[in-house]
């Protein structure tokens, strides 16, 4: 049984995968990357020095608030960085969640010293 072949038919090439450490893509994954592993150490941080915030704070009771706080304050730059790379493209509002971690940490840093 032969198959006849119509010039309304598709053929699929093979694509060949690209890594996503190649050339192209490897810095994009090195960046993403850091930017989890630095996230990630600063959730762990708030829930290291947590219990000694609600020391400084007088009591157990505000320790539901700041960790509520800190969640909604991700949630709510999830949204928002979402929506302006929608409009933007992801460059923009990435440097500007950077540098409002950065502006964050060096705030920490001068209340505390």
């Amino acid at each position: 049984m032969a198959v006849e072949q119509t010039e309304s038919e598709v053929t699929i090439e093979s694509a060949e995968v690209e890594s996503i450490w190649g050339p192209r893509l490897g810095k994009l994954t090195a960046g993403l990357l850091i930017t989890i592993v630095v996230g990630a150490f600063e959730s762990l941080a708030v829930a290291t020095v947590l219990p000694d915030t609600v020391d400084d704070l007088g009591g157990l009771n505000y320790y539901g608030w700041i960790l509520a706080s800190f969640t909604l304050a991700n949630l709510i730059g999830i949204v928002v960085a979402g929506s302006e790379i929608d409009r933007q493209g992801m460059v923009p509002p990435f440097l500007i969640g950077i540098g409002c971690f950065a502006a964050g940490l060096v705030a920490s840093y001068c209340a505390n010293a």
